[in-house]
């Protein structure tokens, strides 16, 4: 992607300029795109639209403190992430059902979505970003833990809590005997 943007950009010492910028704030902003969007496909789309919107401004951009430059790539950020995850929102209706999982091979697993929908609701933002990071889109912890700014250790004791959390509220509406 670095090659791709450099090559929109006229003359060495820019391309220089743009470089530092880049390797500087694109995991920043990929912390961002994963606060609204849970495709890594969406989230290198959204950082990549953010630095073509840097490139078409980039005279002026160079002009402001790093404080400025800084606040602008994340508002232009947040904005692209928000406006993609409206446009990639409609989910299959057995996408939930990925989570749940019987010990039992010949059990009924026709768990109604919408109970699992409803308890996934339920979760707060951070849990449920790190449950469809590591199920989903089958993040690492360490992966999942860069996106969030939180150590290993913490994403792994929310996503327990999170399953566990899950588990005992699907059961409580006669859901599934586990979740993954």
């Amino acid at each position: 992607m670095l090659l791709f943007l450099l090559s929109l950009i006229e003359g060495e010492e820019n391309r220089q300029l743009f470089t530092n910028l880049y390797l500087q704030y694109r995991p920043l902003l990929f912390q961002m795109s994963y606060k609204y969007l849970y495709h890594k496909n969406e989230v290198a789309d959204c950082v990549q639209e953010t630095f073509l919107a840097l490139i078409q401004r980039f005279d002026s951009f160079i002009k402001l403190s790093e404080q400025q430059q800084k606040r602008y790539l994340l508002t232009v950020c947040k904005r692209c992430a928000i406006r993609l995850n409206g446009k990639h929102r409609q989910l299959p209706p057995d996408y939930y059902d990925r989570f749940v999982r019987t010990d039992d091979p010949t059990a009924n697993q026709s768990l109604e979505s919408a109970d699992l929908e409803a308890a996934l609701e339920k979760l707060d933002e951070v849990n449920l970003q790190i449950l469809l990071m590591k199920y989903l889109e089958g993040c690492s912890l360490k992966e999942i833990s860069e996106a969030l700014g939180l150590s290993e250790k913490a994403v792994k004791q929310r996503l327990y809590r999170t399953r566990k959390a899950l588990q005992i509220e699907l059961e409580s509406e006669g859901g599934a005997d586990d979740v993954q």
